[in-house]
């Protein structure tokens, strides 16, 4: 039973920093707020190091579970308005308003 939990453990980890990564991806400098990058890199050092324990031998601990099932449902729930491009409430407040004029 603990293989298939630190099985499940790794995939979650993996799916978080994939996830992650293609948001990154998604972001552009200036175009988007610092905090964003923040939280996706933060998150995706995080699931990386989960997965390095767990490869290591480490027991995957009751907060690791918690941490990987909120981000993995952030982004579930947020899949939706991520599609090809960040959302508007990820780019910086000047850039918004600009937008907001020309539309």
């Amino acid at each position: 039973m603990k293989t298939a939990i630190e099985l499940g453990g790794v995939i979650a980890a993996c799916a978080v920093l994939i996830g992650c990564v293609v948001r990154v991806d998604l972001l552009r400098a200036g175009e988007h707020r610092v905090s964003v990058f923040g939280v996706y890199l933060l998150w995706a050092v995080f699931a990386f190091g989960v997965v390095l324990g767990l490869l290591r031998g480490e027991d995957l601990d009751w907060y690791d579970v918690a941490a990987l099932a909120g981000m993995l449902m952030h982004l579930a729930l947020s899949r939706k308005s991520w599609r090809g491009c960040a959302p508007r409430d990820a780019q910086v407040k000047q850039v918004r308003d600009v937008r907001g004029q020309h539309g």
